[in-house]
């Protein structure tokens, strides 16, 4: 493999995590991953998702889980993060 090419590519990767948009959300994603709340939420939507019997259990715990401000801010920044990512490959394939 292409040496001058790995180096450029964990050149964009160290470049990336230094950016406030990737920080932001690699923070904001780790405060969601040790949420309690938030992890209790999601095992209900898991657990009841195809459970006509719990229906009521798993809408009320999928509104509070998407309506949780860390979850708001978290696709707000997922979306930030996907335009980033789309220009570097727009730069890419117009490069060729």
């Amino acid at each position: 493999m292409n040496n001058d090419l790995i180096k450029k590519a964990n050149e964009l990767h160290d470049k990336l995590h230094e950016s406030p948009i990737i920080l932001n959300f690699l923070a904001l994603k780790k405060q969601i991953d040790n949420n309690d709340e938030l992890n209790q939420l999601y095992k209900t939507i898991k657990t009841f998702c195809h459970d006509e019997k719990h229906l009521d259990e798993y809408i009320l715990a999928k509104n509070k889980y998407h309506n949780h401000p860390l979850i708001i801010n978290f696709y707000n920044l997922k979306e930030q993060v996907e335009d980033l990512l789309f220009e570097i490959k727009e730069i890419l394939e117009s490069k060729q």
